[in-house]
């Protein structure tokens, strides 16, 4: 079913009965079955690679699970998948992150103290609330992005926050295996990519297309030459309208702006950054207070090109050719 549907496109059980030629009830008994596997095949993986403390998973593994159940709910159009992606992001929020201390890659708890988080956790959890907030227009998790964007800029982007991401046996090495001039370790220069270009989009703070700048220096070269070793920046730095903000307006219980918000989580706009305009938002970020009519804005390299008001507008204004 997962192939048929090429993992993205919404596709109900009957749907995918009809494609499979089988009877509807064995494709949810398959679906139920793929589910169960790949809890359990999960679970293997956490306590083969020991990611587990007592036994929580640390924060990057439990973001790579949300974006999992986000998008595999999409894939089955299966609402309580995105549910359960919002639950794991509402417990790392509560539980992962405090306001003096910031992210945790461990939680405290009453006999354990916190391990703070590794530049890993940061990207992974900024890719994460990006990636759900798509299907949600939650704006907690935007708001909790520009948060821990600037926590991460604050605590990870000199020489002794990035001596945090090399393991110990490693710092006395004639050659270091860290870049004073970079943020994050290495490991989590190709995920943190995307968020810093979308962090830029949305609050026009230039420390984050600096750090997004940098990023794409040091490991452009390296993408060109071997493009399966850094697919994360790859298909964050080549993918489509990677440049191209979409502010959706009105009430979401209009039927016009569900189409709207629809179309924007088509796969082939996976690269456009998306933003429903709320007031909450508006405060946070760089972005206008919503308006009385439900709409779409576009914006294309930082500046607005144009309007749509209907999901047949939009569609064709994202579709449409790029100007040379």
């Amino acid at each position: 079913m997962f192939r048929l549907n090429s993992l993205h496109a919404a596709m109900t059980p009957e749907a995918a009965a009809s494609d499979l030629g089988i009877t509807a009830e064995r494709a949810r008994k398959l679906l139920a079955s793929a589910r169960q596997r790949l809890r359990s095949h999960r679970r293997q993986l956490l306590q083969a690679g020991g990611q587990t403390v007592e036994p929580t998973p640390v924060t990057s593994v439990n973001a790579r699970f949300a974006v999992a159940l986000a998008e595999l709910g999409a894939v089955c159009n299966d609402p309580e998948l995105l549910q359960r992606a919002q639950k794991v992001l509402r417990f790392l929020r509560q539980s992962h992150y405090t306001g003096d201390g910031g992210l945790m890659r461990i939680a405290p708890t009453s006999t354990r103290r916190g391990i703070p988080a590794r530049g890993i956790d940061y990207a992974t959890l900024l890719d994460a609330l990006f990636r759900v907030y798509r299907h949600d227009l939650d704006p907690r998790h935007l708001v909790w992005a520009a948060r821990l964007g600037r926590e991460v800029l604050g605590n990870h982007s000199d020489t002794e926050g990035l001596l945090l991401e090399v393991p110990g046996k490693d710092r006395i090495l004639t050659v270091p295996l860290y870049d004073p001039a970079m943020i994050v370790g290495n490991s989590a220069w190709g995920i943190i990519y995307g968020p810093l270009q979308r962090l830029h989009q949305l609050t026009g703070a230039e420390e984050f297309e600096t750090a997004r700048a940098a990023v794409a220096a040091r490991l452009l070269e390296a993408f060109e030459r071997n493009p399966l070793i850094h697919t994360d920046f790859g298909i964050a730095s080549q993918a489509a309208q990677r440049d191209t903000l979409v502010c959706l307006d009105g009430p979401r219980d209009d039927p016009e702006f569900a189409r709207l918000h629809r179309v924007v989580r088509e796969p082939q706009f996976a690269g456009i950054t998306v933003v429903h305009l709320d007031p909450v938002l508006s405060q946070a970020l760089d972005l206008p207070g919503p308006g009385s009519v439900t709409r779409a804005i576009v914006r294309r390299g930082g500046e607005q090109t144009t309007t749509a008001a209907t999901a047949g507008e939009l569609r064709t204004l994202l579709e449409a050719p790029r100007p040379e």
